[in-house]
């Protein structure tokens, strides 16, 4: 993660596949808006995201245009 002098953040690298790097740069080049949660690197815990496919995408992300 980049920080300015104040030590806030102003960039963060993320691995992600390529199907998610399109699904990512579609939201910033669209003018929408990318936010993150991020946990704490003491934290073990498992956990698992829901995947969406590209109708449920569409309908919940693009039909509100």
């Amino acid at each position: 993660m980049l920080t300015n002098q104040q030590g806030a953040p102003t960039a963060l690298l993320c691995s992600v596949t390529p199907a998610d790097a399109v699904v990512l740069k579609y939201a910033k080049d669209s003018g929408g808006t990318i936010d993150f949660t991020l946990r704490s690197p003491t934290n073990q815990d498992p956990f698992t995201a829901p995947s969406i496919d590209r109708l449920e995408f569409s309908k919940r992300y693009l039909s509100q245009q």
